[in-house]
């Protein structure tokens, strides 16, 4: 499942969570590039609540994060060249 799609179908996100997921979805062009601390930062969260967020959508952590954004990504691209 893409990251967008557990995005949208995680039910229970605290507030800082739901933070992180809308600017996930309004930056993901920029998530394969950016830091933990860079999105803790432009979030006005903490390194662990996205940590916690990425381990609750069942990624390892935000790295896998991370890589999931970047083939989202790259399936839109594909998606777009059809």
């Amino acid at each position: 499942m893409a990251l967008l799609e557990r995005l949208d179908q995680q039910p229970d996100l605290t507030d800082n969570e739901k933070r992180i997921k809308t600017y996930i979805e309004s930056h993901l062009t920029d998530i394969p590039a950016i830091t933990v601390e860079q999105l803790a930062a432009d979030t006005y969260t903490s390194h662990s609540a996205i940590v916690r967020l990425a381990k609750k959508l069942g990624y390892g952590g935000f790295r896998e994060l991370k890589l999931a954004a970047s083939d989202s990504l790259t399936q839109q691209l594909v998606s777009l060249g059809q």
